[in-house]
């Protein structure tokens, strides 16, 4: 039976799959909407960012809106792959200390941060709305677009960010609450953790 992702991820973190073989396995169709996201504005910079190089070295004449497009793509990446990161569970954490903590601690603890995370998220998406507004009037230099249509993107990834973290917190709260298993479910690495802390027992 094939393993899902979160499997292989733990079986890579155990040290039972290299990283090579998860990629094998890769699949299209597991891609989630952060991701699909990301792609078109990856090669949209990447075409950009060609351009650039291409009329500078054999043209010996740059494209002068080059440069600052492909700025304004590598923001739009930037927040599009943060909420892809938290949609994969990829961002860099530490819980090594976390994991030591008893069951209901870890429980509390994650819920917790949870809800620093989704308050971080909705106020950010506040601050970009807010200044989408304020700069609603104000063009790009080198090319005829409003500097808000950049922030509405980047509040549109923030907005998906505090979707996903509020969903992620109603499955928590949902969950039954058993302890050390409901909190190490949060991530794929403390989940592997746990299981070879109770493996050892």
């Amino acid at each position: 039976m094939p393993k899902t992702d979160n499997e292989e991820i733990a079986a890579v973190l155990d040290g039972e799959m290299f990283l090579e073989d998860v990629e094998k396995n890769f699949d299209w169709r597991s891609i989630p909407l952060e991701g699909w996201a990301c792609i078109p504005i990856f090669w949209f910079l990447a075409g950009v960012v060609f351009w650039q190089f291409f009329t500078r070295y054999a043209l010996d004449s740059a494209a002068v809106w080059t440069e600052e497009v492909a700025r304004q793509l590598l923001i739009l990446l930037t927040f599009f792959g943060a909420a892809y990161a938290l949609r994969t569970r990829a961002h860099i954490s530490i819980n090594y200390f976390a994991l030591q903590l008893p069951g209901r601690v870890q429980r509390v603890l994650k819920d917790f941060v949870g809800l620093l995370q989704l308050a971080f998220y909705g106020y950010s998406l506040i601050l970009c709305l807010k200044i989408a507004e304020a700069t609603q009037f104000q063009m790009l230099m080198a090319v005829d677009l409003s500097k808000s249509v950049v922030y509405l993107a980047v509040a549109a990834s923030f907005g998906i960010m505090t979707l996903r973290c509020a969903l992620d917190l109603f499955q928590s709260f949902r969950a039954p609450r058993n302890g050390a298993n409901r909190a190490s479910s949060s991530l794929p690495g403390d989940a592997t953790v746990a299981k070879a802390q109770g493996g050892e027992r």
